[in-house]
């Protein structure tokens, strides 16, 4: 299962863990500012009281300047005083007896050559540290001061239960900040209006996401309200195909039995037999025009990918395999006139137009005329069938497109036809990046008119 995270927990972590960092850092810098603070002080202290130690003792006689130095007070600060050669001649705490020759340590050799000077070295136990302040008198000899003083170590150890109480302290005070701080940031975007969450934005860092949600959530309604609207054009496109199939059926089953019981005589057998293959043939045109449009539901719009199609072609076998329909009614058809390549399926390009053409044989008079043209007008190829039939009126010419939709059921019925025709035209120019309209012609009859983008070659 994988593992939930929490925003509120985060930043309580991430505060809590930088308030410790933060407060850990302080403090380290705060003591080792403080203890090197008071070495300095410490040196300049020692260093002082060296210098007017020598001073005192310039200009005078070795037994003087003894007796001098045993008449000083003894206190927390240890006077050394070094003859010429390095021999120890007083010191305030051991016999100078005791000591061996200093003419090897650092801060006597630093004296003599620089006149004074101040060495520090630590104790074997790392617990204190030694302070050295020589000055150098005018007979080469030397007066040194010294004294023990906390370690580093030593220092923090002092101050560990100070350090300990602060930490507590600061730990307190960070896990209140940090939770406190922690839901107040979190709050404002628990509060969001994920309904509409691009104009409540609590934050302008997080303004994008909520711009990004916003817009899926859109696209999210648009795409369910497609799919609700497909589901219900599904749903009545199957209801007006079971109707349509209906009357057919019936007319064969109904027709079929009464030939079948023998109750149809020897002379009508024929006319029979001819009502049945008429409304067949009329189920096989519906279930090929059902066919061709879940053919064109399922399939996606034509692309770049797809082959060059001569639309001019396309048209003239369309027209010629409508030749022998149209004379059947007497109707002229007019060639077309232009070429024009496009991107596409020529199959479905040969429906669409042998539909248009169709339409106009199916509702032109007979004696009329139908013509189709075929020209370019800047990128576009555009096919246009026109007819002296009964036109379409003004209210319909945008529902004509529509599946199963007739303008006049009485009249289709006497001419046939499916009703998915110009559908069939609409899915399949829209699937070509074209348009359909349908216009009154200039002999007061239907124009369908069809714009299809050409090929990049064409153009």
């Amino acid at each position: 299962m994988k593992k939930e995270h929490s925003l509120s927990k985060r930043l309580f972590t991430v505060l809590m863990v930088f308030s410790l960092l933060f407060s850990l850092a302080i403090g380290i810098i705060i003591t080792v500012a403080s203890f090197s603070t008071y070495e300095k002080a410490a040196a300049q202290s020692l260093s002082t009281e060296a210098t007017d130690i020598a001073n005192s003792l310039q200009g005078k006689t070795a037994e003087d300047r003894l007796s001098q130095l045993q008449d000083l007070p003894t206190g927390l600060v240890r006077i050394t005083y070094v003859g010429e050669d390095g021999t120890v001649l007083y010191d305030s705490e051991v016999g100078a007896s005791e000591l061996g020759n200093h003419s090897n340590r650092a801060e006597i050799q630093d004296a003599r050559r620089d006149g004074e000077a101040v060495v520090e070295r630590q104790s074997e136990t790392m617990h204190e540290d030694s302070l050295y302040a020589a000055v150098a008198l005018d007979d080469g000899s030397v007066i040194r001061a010294s004294e023990e003083r906390r370690s580093l170590a030593s220092f923090i150890g002092e101050m560990a239960p100070t350090i300990a109480l602060v930490t507590v302290i600061v730990v307190v005070v960070a896990y209140i900040l940090a939770r406190v701080l922690s839901r107040r940031i979190v709050k404002p975007m628990n509060s969001v209006d994920l309904a509409h969450p691009s104009g409540e934005s609590p934050y302008s860092e997080i303004q994008p996401l909520m711009d990004r949600i916003e817009q899926q959530r859109k696209e999210l309604v648009k795409s369910n309200d497609e799919l609700r609207r497909a589901a219900n054009l599904r749903r009545e496109f199957t209801a007006n195909v079971s109707h349509e199939m209906k009357s057919p059926l019936q007319v064969i089953g109904g027709y079929a039995e009464l030939m079948s019981n023998g109750m149809v005589s020897e002379e009508d057998v024929p006319k029979f037999a001819n009502l049945i293959l008429t409304e067949a043939e009329s189920m096989r045109l519906l279930v090929d025009d059902v066919l061709t449009l879940s053919h064109l539901d399922e399939h996606s719009r034509v692309g770049d990918d797809s082959p060059d199609v001569d639309l001019y072609d396309v048209a003239a076998s369309a027209v010629s395999r409508l030749d022998s329909k149209a004379g059947d009614r007497n109707l002229y058809i007019s060639g077309v006139h232009d070429d024009a390549v496009v991107k596409g399926n020529a199959q479905l390009l040969e429906q669409m137009v042998y539909n248009l053409v169709d339409n106009a044989v199916r509702y032109t008079n007979p004696d009329g005329r139908i013509r189709v043209r075929l020209g370019r007008d800047g990128d576009y190829a555009v096919l246009s069938v026109d007819d002296d039939g009964v036109g379409i009126p003004e209210e319909y010419r945008e529902r004509v497109f529509e599946r199963f939709f007739r303008v006049d059921e009485s009249r289709s019925r006497e001419t046939g036809g499916t009703g998915l025709g110009l559908a069939i035209v609409k899915h399949s120019a829209e699937d070509h990046g074209g348009t359909v309209v349908a216009e009154e012609s200039e002999w007061g009859g239907a124009s369908l008119v069809v714009r299809i983008p050409l090929a990049e070659s064409a153009r």
